[in-house]
């Protein structure tokens, strides 16, 4: 399956352990749930009574799982990746790995921060440039808005020089 593959009914039964699921609620389930200690990313996991696919937020601690048929009777199952065919990666992976690549695997709603690579990827020299002109840009913002603080400041001490003390620095 490719990433941002909705699943159709023939395909349940190709889902296997270690499969990573986008899940939303179909409207009519929707309203019965809480968001609080939901991520809606789900994994496939083998259980001594088949794949369960349970939601990453308390992963097996007491969290919401379902099994494949509820999961597809109560939302819309978007494939995500294949956890074995990832690679854990550092935080800092989106700079230099095309977008198609890198995978978000952050869980309690990005409070524990993970990120994963296909295995087979390399580094992008389109996205490495488009990361270091995004990083000049805002180094560019952040001298200008330097400059206007300096400008700001010289007014203020003008004004003190002249009398003027009714400032806020």
């Amino acid at each position: 399956m490719k990433r941002g593959y909705v699943l159709k009914k023939k395909d349940l039964k190709n889902i296997k352990e270690f499969d990573y699921f986008q899940f939303n609620y179909k409207p009519e389930f929707r309203r019965y749930m809480s968001d609080h200690c939901f991520d809606g990313r789900l994994r496939a996991t083998n259980t001594d009574s088949g794949i369960i696919l349970i939601d990453s937020y308390w992963n097996y601690n007491g969290g919401v799982h379902f099994t494949i048929e509820d999961a597809f009777k109560k939302g819309a199952l978007v494939f995500y990746c294949n956890l074995r065919e990832v690679v854990r990666a550092a935080n800092d992976c989106c700079l230099y790995y095309d977008d198609n690549d890198v995978f978000n695997l952050s869980s309690q709603h990005g409070c524990y921060v993970e990120y994963a690579i296909k295995k087979e990827a390399t580094r992008s020299k389109d996205k490495i440039l488009s990361s270091l002109y995004e990083e000049k840009r805002n180094l560019k913002r952040k001298i200008e808005s330097l400059i206007l603080s300096l400008e700001l400041l010289a007014k203020y001490q003008e004004r003190v020089e002249n009398g003027r003390l009714d400032i806020t620095i």
